[in-house]
């Protein structure tokens, strides 16, 4: 078991806080592009997509694999916590501090939902700092723990209608808030849940090279999301 950090943009926290309030209806995956992307070899397909099975060795990425890179470039296993970092604010007297100077102590400030955070201290009486990126949120700051439970290796278009829906995207109108129950029939619903999920890859990758159109290998990650700060879950089980 493994910690680490994984930032999410502020709409994707917003999915994932859905899913805590009222489960099956918010986040419970997420895809990252493989880097380096693997080689094209006749029978990558069969030894490559091995790696979603449990207890398969991450070792199968190896200089056969990736450009010449030797070790795991699949970063997750079933099992892991991954504590969540999303864009903040500390308060405002405290704007020229790094994160590093800051205290468990000091208030929190989510951008996804515009909250102080119960977690590290009472909100009463704080003003609003500098908004600061994700990837400087401290662990003791993190208010979301991820539970690992499923690891795959694939082609980003093959996400599947109800993958989509894990990913967080939504249909505009529901029957039952449930899927995979929807509304126009599994075959066109699942179809729309796609696109949408295309658009909102393309949004966050096209322009870095990893657009929908390219296709790249990703990991797609499968996680039970909590409420709570990575070091104070285990103090509540």
């Amino acid at each position: 078991m493994t910690d680490r950090p994984i930032i999410f943009s502020a709409p994707m926290v917003q999915a994932i806080l859905r899913e805590i309030q009222n489960p099956g209806t918010g986040k419970t995956q997420t895809r990252r592009v493989l880097k380096p992307q693997p080689t094209s070899y006749q029978g990558e397909r069969e030894e490559i997509t091995q790696i979603g099975k449990v207890g398969y060795p991450t070792e199968i990425f190896t200089k056969k694999l990736c450009n010449g890179s030797y070790g795991e470039i699949v970063k997750f296993a079933p099992g892991d916590r991954l504590w969540v970092r999303e864009a903040w604010r500390s308060e405002r007297s405290w704007d020229n501090l790094p994160p590093r100077d800051l205290f468990a102590a000091d208030p929190i400030w989510t951008e996804a939902d515009g909250e102080w955070s119960d977690i590290v201290s009472p909100s009463h009486g704080f003003t609003t700092g500098k908004l600061r990126p994700s990837m400087f949120m401290p662990r003791w700051a993190s208010r979301i723990t991820l539970d690992v439970t499923d690891v795959r290796v694939q082609r980003l278009q093959e996400i599947s209608g109800s993958d989509a829906a894990a990913e967080g995207v939504q249909l505009s109108r529901w029957i039952t808030g449930n899927y995979p129950f929807f509304d126009n029939g599994v075959e066109v619903d699942n179809a729309v849940l796609v696109d949408k999920f295309r658009t909102l890859w393309d949004s966050l990758n096209a322009d870095r090279g990893f657009g929908w159109r390219d296709n790249p290998w990703v990991v797609a990650v499968t996680f039970r999301p909590h409420l709570c700060n990575i070091d104070q879950t285990e103090k509540a089980a």
